[in-house]
């Protein structure tokens, strides 16, 4: 279940570290994030936040766009 409720500013690349939050015990902890899955997350959140670019940032878009997605997008990952 906890990996369901990762968010992008939960995984920092630089430092190897994904937050759990509200683990167990509803506490908060700090894991590691694997070599192998540095990769391939890299990929999807690029893909990710060049289709929410294209859908959010446009201006074109046929969604409404939360301002929570729209600020993530503008932050650096």
């Amino acid at each position: 279940m906890e990996c369901l409720r990762l968010r992008v500013k939960d995984i920092d690349f630089s430092t190897n570290q994904i937050v759990v939050r509200a683990g167990k015990g509803d506490k908060d902890r700090h894991t590691i994030l694997p070599e192998a899955a540095k990769e391939p997350l890299a990929k999807h959140l690029d893909l990710i936040r060049t289709f929410a670019n294209h859908r959010c940032g446009s201006g074109r878009s046929t969604i409404d766009c939360h301002p929570a997605a729209r600020l993530a997008i503008s932050l650096p990952f």
